[in-house]
């Protein structure tokens, strides 16, 4: 006759803390994801617009985009613990540009929302649309004479 080995109940206290975190874990809701959208609108359709965004996690690359509907977007979903922040870099040509913050957690623009982000390029500076907020694009900032740090990527 084989003798039955009792087997321990107690809950070990690391095995209930893992559960219970993986509980909290669970309720809380993945962030949304979140696209940024940078458009060319200047009056010149020729013109190209050179485009550059990053954070401090990820390079986005560099890409010249045209007026009349092309785009430079990305999408992300923001990190739990609320730093996240992308900023892009602009210039319409070697003699004018503008860095912006294009998203961040801790947003300085009113009535933040954690919402989509479009922004405008025109000839007299960057425009902003929330998806939530705004029902048109908003005035951002006005080029910067100069010619940026970008100046050598302006081959085109």
């Amino acid at each position: 006759m084989t003798s039955l080995r009792r087997r321990d109940t107690k809950s070990h206290p690391s095995a209930a803390a893992a559960g219970i975190l993986c509980l909290v874990l669970l309720a809380i809701p993945a962030a949304e994801a979140v696209t940024v959208r940078v458009v060319n609108g200047l009056s010149d359709r020729r013109k190209k617009l050179l485009v550059h965004c990053k954070s401090g996690d990820d390079d986005i690359g560099v890409k010249y985009i045209t007026a009349g509907g092309e785009d430079y977007h990305f999408s992300f979903r923001p990190n739990w613990w609320g730093t996240t922040l992308f900023w892009c870099y602009v210039a319409p040509d070697g003699n004018s540009h503008l860095s912006f913050t294009a998203w961040e957690d801790m947003d300085p623009l009113p009535n933040n929302d954690y919402s989509d982000r479009v922004w405008l390029a025109k000839d007299d500076g960057v425009y902003v649309w929330r998806r939530i907020w705004d029902v048109d694009f908003n005035f951002y900032k006005g080029w910067l004479p100069g010619r940026g740090y970008h100046i050598s990527l302006w081959t085109h």
